[in-house]
C-alpha cells in the first residue's frame, strides 16, 4: 500500500497523520520502513524480500530530501502523555510536525493541503474495526466534504493483535498509557483504563494493553 502510494506521489507527495496512538505509531513506523525501501530499492514490490539480509548487505538509500511532513490534530482535552510523546517521537525520527486544531480539522486541513499543492497522499493509521471504517479500501479518496487527497491505510486489516505484535517484536517505543490498561485512546474525558484489563481483587491496578485478550473488547474503556 506505501509502497504504492509513494511510487505514485513520490516522497515529496506522502504526509503522515499522526495522533500518538498506538495504531498510529505502527503505521509510522511502517511509512519508515516503505520510505527506505522505496529510495534504496525503488523496483521492490513489497519489503517481504528484503528478510534474512545482513544489515551490511542492505542498499543504501540516498539522503531524504526533505524530514518527513507529518499532522498532528492538537485538541482541548488530551492526554499530556499523548502529546509528550509525539514530542519525542517527533525529535527522535526527525519528522516535520504541523500541529492543527482538531476542532477545525477540516479548515485547517484545507489550508494546509492548499499551501503544500504537492502533498496527494496523507497515510493514516485507520483500521477496519474503528468507527465507519468497515468499507473502506487500503487507497481510497478522502469522504465527501473534506478536501481531496488519497488515503493510504497500511494497516486497515490488522486485528489489534497484530498491531501489538508487530510493536513489541520491534521493539518500538509507544505511549506510556498503554502500560497502565488504556487500549484505545481518546479525549480526557472519554477515556478509561480498559475495566477487561483491571487486576483481580484491586480496584486502580491495571496490565498492559497487550495483554487484552479479546480483541472485541478494545474500545470498552472508551466513551466515544
Amino acid at each position: 500500500v506505501l509502497l504504492e502510494a509513494l511510487r505514485a506521489h513520490g516522497p515529496r507527495g506522502v504526509a503522515l497523520s499522526w495522533n500518538g496512538g498506538k495504531d498510529s505509531t505502527a503505521t509510522l513506523h511502517l511509512l519508515r520502513m516503505a520510505l527506505y525501501v522505496h529510495g534504496a530499492c525503488p523496483a521492490l514490490q513489497s519489503c517481504a524480500s528484503l528478510l534474512g539480509t545482513p544489515p551490511n548487505e542492505l542498499p543504501q538509500p540516498p539522503p531524504a530530501a526533505a524530514p518527513l511532513p507529518t499532522l498532528f490534530f492538537l485538541g482541548n482535552d488530551m492526554f499530556p502523555e499523548i502529546v509528550q510523546f509525539t514530542h519525542r517521537t517527533a525529535k527522535q525520527y526527525g519528522l516535520e510536525v504541523r500541529e492543527m486544531c482538531e476542532e477545525e480539522i477540516k479548515d485547517e486541513l484545507a489550508s494546509y493541503l492548499s499551501a503544500h499543492h504537492h502533498i496527494k497522499a496523507i497515510v493514516l493509521g485507520t483500521r477496519d474495526t474503528d468507527p465507519y471504517s468497515a468499507a473502506l479500501t487500503p487507497l481510497c479518496a478522502s469522504s465527501a466534504g473534506w478536501p481531496p487527497f488519497t488515503r493510504a491505510l497500511p494497516i486497515l486489516r490488522w486485528d489489534y493483535h497484530t498491531v501489538w505484535r508487530f510493536l513489541r517484536c520491534l521493539r518500538l517505543p509507544y505511549c506510556e498509557l498503554y502500560d497502565r490498561g488504556y487500549t484505545s485512546i481518546g479525549s480526557i474525558s472519554s477515556t478509561r483504563p480498559n475495566p477487561a484489563l483491571r487486576v483481580p481483587g484491586t480496584a486502580d491496578r491495571f496490565q498492559p494493553a497487550h495483554l487484552l485478550d479479546d480483541s472485541a473488547l478494545e474500545r470498552s474503556g472508551r466513551e466515544s
